[in-house]
């Protein structure tokens, strides 16, 4: 297996050199970044277009674009969903770089679709089953005591639904939480939930882009089989420092950013804690209880960049969040404390390099850890002590290069290592100074390596596809698992505001997470593929059409078929809490599964009424040997019908201030439930 990877590294390593040295004469390349001019936060996604050509790219995550033309007078525009349109001359004769700022508006300004347009967006990217959800939305989401959530807030989307009900736990198409990737600026997060799952662990004031992929899933990114969510924080103001402050029933929020050093170096860090705590134990202590038992939990999150020069930036960002649930008990004498605590940590380094006009360089080093401890206490003419606890760390580093021979060409590729170590789960026991571990030798330890390869190709002014692959390699104790997964995708463009779209993706996941059903997360254990536990594989099929009216209106819908095999669940009758003599391999069993369905999804985006209108048919079942006599069954998040209603009304806008009035409304089929049949019981 080594030496497979070691060939596709030194084609792709043997190909960007070839893309950087083979320039062409009569080319001349425009690049630079575009940003926000008040506090210069780079813009993902914004349209650099060229009139004269109607053809046009859309900056990276990190706001780089290129454009390699012929040397000559172009009249570029720029435009980014809630900033004014800007539209600057250029006279190209030699490689150039021009650096955009945008500036927000008040009101609204008009809006004009522009045929063949090529902007990764609803009719000219080869993406399916991909949605964008600004923070904006996010906030003006109505929500449970005033709480805004992203999770929630992309649960009003077509495929995205609820793992419980109230919660923010998503499942994708029909597949499990452990098959959804959540990335915070590029590092996976492996719980995703606060108050028992009522929250996510993202803050929305310190995020700034939040894409959501469940169809044709790019090369870039692997190890999960439904989804990746792709969020990004703010890298902070470079103008001026601010802040923002709030509070609701169930917690408080501050966010605070602003320069190191003007127009070089920002921060920006926020903060979060719930109030729940309060109020509980001061009614215990007026009360007079001896009973005090409480839950809490708070996050922290920041970032910081500097301005090397004009082509180097390094980032840094971490995120700390923990959930705490605790009861002390005092009653004739014996005293008991219980604690139940679980959290993530994240850190990354980031350094993005513009190696030249043509080629962009995005380096990382991250960390993540997730952790859950529960611990028991009893004094009663001694001491006992029970303590179980759980964890994976998870170390990479990794490399990332976008290239742009010319207008209508784009490529992505990159290398990435990841170690990881799991600690499934380790129980002590202690009574009358005599004490019993178990689970504490036993680690698992695994490393991954990958390479990725993605070609977007604009074949004819209406016809693009994107094609590539990623390989995994996967190492843990004496077994190697190697995972190529081609992915592939295209668009049609057959009238100027009509496309359809088609996409063919194979993944592969060598993470798995147990659950027990009568439980739920936050109990349920990360857990590694073994020599015994093999990874899930699974591919999937998605087709559309999409449609942009002139005013600015979308539709689209969309068709999917899945297929995931060797899914793994716990054996019936097993527990995560049964005696440690049997390993927790030999306690699951694995099987497949398959997915299917279609997708509408309406968006209104102009007039005082504005929001979004949704409806999912789909079908989720599993088959496990032993369990329903070896046929399928419908899976537990099969929810065959879905329908989701969010809309804003503007009631007035004097261009200074502006008040809107927003709902929602969501409606679906509840859990499949299988009854016993007594009479087959044996």
């Amino acid at each position: 297996m080594n030496k497979y990877l070691f060939c596709i590294l030194v084609f792709l390593l043997s190909f960007s050199r070839t893309f950087c040295s083979n320039n062409i004469p009569t080319k001349v390349t425009l690049s630079g970044y575009v940003s926000d001019s008040i506090s210069s936060e780079r813009l993902i996604g914004a349209s650099v277009f060229i009139e004269e050509l109607v053809l046009g790219t859309a900056s990276n995550r990190y706001g780089f674009y290129s454009l390699t033309l012929d040397p000559g007078e172009y009249f570029i525009s720029v435009s980014f969903v809630g900033y004014k349109r800007q539209t600057i001359k250029v006279d190209l004769k030699a490689d150039s770089t021009l650096n955009i700022s945008l500036s927000t508006y008040l009101g609204i300004e008009e809006v004009t679709v522009k045929g063949r347009y090529r902007n990764p967006g609803l009719l000219n990217s080869t993406e399916t089953g991909t949605n964008i959800v600004s923070i904006e939305a996010i906030n003006k989401t109505p929500a449970v005591a005033g709480e805004s959530d992203v999770l929630k807030t992309l649960q009003f989307l077509p495929g995205i639904k609820q793992s419980q009900e109230g919660t923010s736990g998503i499942n994708i198409r029909g597949g499990s939480p452990d098959q959804n990737l959540i990335l915070l600026d590029g590092v996976p997060v492996y719980n995703v939930s606060h108050l028992f799952g009522f929250l996510s662990v993202f803050n929305p004031d310190a995020l700034k882009h939040v894409k959501m992929y469940k169809g044709s899933i790019p090369a870039r990114f692997g190890g999960r089989l439904s989804s990746v969510l792709d969020i990004s924080m703010k890298e902070g103001n470079l103008k001026r420092a601010r802040g923002t402050f709030s509070v609701s029933p169930i917690a408080g929020r501050i966010t605070l950013e602003g320069p190191i050093k003007k127009d070089t170096a920002s921060y920006i860090l926020s903060a979060r804690r719930t109030f729940v705590d309060g109020p509980i134990r001061l009614g215990q202590l007026v009360s007079g209880q001896t009973l005090r038992a409480a839950y809490y939990f708070y996050d922290y999150s920041g970032k910081m960049n500097w301005k090397l020069n004009a082509k180097n930036r390094l980032y840094f960002s971490s995120y700390f969040g923990k959930d705490r649930y605790y009861m002390n008990d005092k009653e004739e004498g014996v005293k008991s404390k219980y604690g139940y605590s679980w959290g993530n940590i994240t850190s990354v380094l980031r350094w993005n390099s513009e190696l030249s006009p043509k080629l962009f360089m995005n380096a990382t080093a991250y960390f993540s850890h997730f952790y859950n401890k529960q611990k028991i206490k009893i004094n009663n003419e001694g001491q006992q002590l029970f303590d179980i606890s759980s964890g994976l760390n998870d170390f990479a580093i990794a490399s990332d290069f976008d290239w742009y021979p010319n207008l209508n060409h784009s490529i992505k590729f990159g290398i990435k290592s990841s170690s990881q170590r799991f600690s499934p789960q380790v129980i002590k026991i202690q009574q009358e100074g005599t004490g019993t571990i178990m689970g504490k030798g036993i680690e698992y330890r695994a490393l991954i390596n990958s390479v990725y390869f993605e070609d977007d190709l604009l074949v004819t002014r209406n016809f693009g596809i994107n094609a590539g692959f990623r390989v995994d390699w996967y190492q843990t104790g004496s077994k190697d698992y190697f995972c190529f997964q081609p992915r592939i995708s295209g668009k049609y463009l057959v009238a100027p505001q009509l496309s359809v779209k088609a996409s063919c993706i194979k993944m592969g996941q060598f993470l798995h997470l147990l659950s027990n059903s009568s439980i739920g997360l936050p109990t349920d254990l990360w857990v590694s593929s073994t020599e015994k536990v093999k990874p899930q594989k699974g591919w999937q099929v998605s087709t559309g059409i999409f449609y942009k009216s002139g005013k600015g209106d979308e539709f689209s819908g969309e068709g999917y078929y899945k297929e995931m095999n060797r899914v793994i669940r716990l054996d019936e009758g097993e527990s995560f809490f049964d005696s440690r003599e049997k390993n927790w391999e030999n306690k699951l069993i694995a099987g497949n599964g398959n997915a299917y369905g279609i997708e509408f999804l309406y968006k209104k985006n102009y007039g005082r009424l504005t929001g979004l209108a949704g409806y999912a048919l789909s079908w989720s079942n599993r088959e496990f040997p032993g369990i329903n006599h070896g046929k399928p069954f419908p899976y537990r998040y099969d929810k065959r019908h879905d329908i989701s209603i969010l809309g804003e009304y503007l009631l007035f806008d004097n261009g200074i201030d502006s008040k809107s009035f927003t709902f929602g409304f969501t409606f679906n089929t509840g859990y499949a439930v299988s009854i016993p049949d007594i009479n087959t019981m044996v």
